[in-house]
């Protein structure tokens, strides 16, 4: 049986990360040639993972505290879709790693350093600027085997925001998409000030999320991942972004101190050993999908729940 993931106390109401950085994800959007930028305000299409959906810059409060808002400065594009496993091998040339690897399931399986592999290889096949740097370069084939223990030299590796390629989203963006940005249920202007209690990813209130969320309390009670893509988008258009495969983030996990925050992440091994995912999963119940909701475990781990999406400027 798969051993779940560690400290299962968690809060349902977000605490985050914050540490200075050089830069931060909305500090630039460059790093490639200007033909490789997406026009502003549209969707992007990738000739090897397809359609990135646009998500809007904007400001939203991140728990039940008012004062207790995050902006995300710039707007970037997120996959549309989780990382299918064939997606995952015929960028890295690893085979698949997931346990249900049926056409068009999410991959999982896959740790937080093979995320790494994937998102750099990925900007390198469509010849865009890497994000990653581990040992002084952006290229996965040196940076040497995949660790499958904790692992300094990778732990210590460092995201050049301004570039222009594929990178995981920090656990901010991840929450504002999620919620669907400033197109989300409740938003009217301004702060989005409801988003983060949504019980998942396209809730009004209403509606059943076992029609958007693929989770263990649905009936017949679920046996694997579902492919991707079947059931209804969030507001944005964004499939499975609760349930299926929970997601990995870039953030180490952590408090943070509340208030306002602006495009909050943080860079660097030495103040964390956890990674933080995402959305909840098949085998885990509907509540785990809500989404403030945060899991994190060690960035070498391996779990057949557990998977991930991409974005770029």
């Amino acid at each position: 049986m798969k051993r779940k993931m560690l400290f299962p106390g968690m809060m349902l109401i977000l605490c985050v990360l914050i540490a200075a950085c050089s830069t931060s994800p909305g500090s630039g959007g460059g790093g490639g040639s200007s033909s490789s930028a997406p026009s502003a305000a549209t969707n992007y299409t990738s000739a090897n993972i397809g359609t990135l959906i646009y998500v809007p810059a904007g400001a939203f409060q991140y728990d039940g505290t008012a004062s207790d808002v995050c902006t995300i400065s710039a707007a970037f594009h997120m996959s549309k879709y989780d990382i299918t496993g064939t997606e995952f091998q015929n960028v890295t040339g690893i085979t698949d790693p997931s346990s249900f690897s049926e056409a068009n399931h999410p991959v999982e399986t896959v740790s937080w350093y093979q995320a790494l592999v994937y998102c750099n290889d990925l900007s390198i096949k469509e010849g865009l600027t890497p994000v990653y740097t581990i040992s002084g370069s952006t290229s996965p084939s040196v940076w040497g085997a995949i660790p499958t223990s904790d692992n300094t030299t990778w732990d210590a590796v460092s995201a050049n925001w301004s570039a222009s390629g594929y990178r995981l989203p920090t656990e901010m963006e991840y929450m504002w998409a999620a919620m669907g940005a400033t197109s989300g249920y409740g938003y009217t202007s301004g702060t989005y000030t409801t988003g983060y209690s949504k019980a998942f990813a396209g809730s009004t209130g209403a509606n059943n999320i076992n029609n958007y969320a693929y989770t263990y309390s649905d009936t017949p009670t679920p046996a694997s991942t579902e492919a991707i893509g079947l059931l209804l988008p969030n507001e944005l258009g964004l499939y499975d972004m609760s349930g299926n495969v929970w997601q990995w983030c870039w953030d180490w996990y952590g408090s943070y101190p509340g208030g306002a925050l602006t495009d909050p992440t943080y860079n660097g091994a030495a103040s964390g050993s956890f990674r933080v995912f995402r959305g909840g999963g098949w085998d885990y119940d509907a509540s785990y999908a809500a989404v403030a909701f945060r899991f994190y475990d060690y960035p070498y781990i391996q779990y057949s729940d557990v998977g991930f999406r991409v974005v770029r400027p």
